[in-house]
């Protein structure tokens, strides 16, 4: 079962990020886009939704279109993901 994970925690965990102007989006939601990212390597970032507090790794190409999806379960796998990929750099 894929659980919320906090935006304090991908604040710790180490995420950027980057703001966006949109006002469709912010018409919809109340509240400026903003893309919040955890760069594993040149390919692949792990992207935490605002809307929805989950994660998912994406895997891109090196025109930047997205390849694969996968959610992220939990918090717990969150971090040893980070912690693999810290490890491999």
């Amino acid at each position: 079962m894929i659980t919320d994970i906090k935006y304090s925690d991908v604040i710790r965990l180490g995420f950027k990020i980057q703001k966006a102007h949109d006002k469709v989006y912010f018409n919809e939601y109340g509240f400026e886009y903003e893309i919040i990212t955890f760069k594993l390597n040149k390919y692949s970032c792990i992207d935490w939704a605002k809307e929805s507090r989950k994660c998912e790794i994406l895997k891109c190409d090196k025109e930047g279109t997205i390849l694969q999806i996968i959610d992220i379960q939990n918090l717990e796998e969150l971090e040893k993901i980070i912690n693999i990929y810290n490890i491999i750099k």
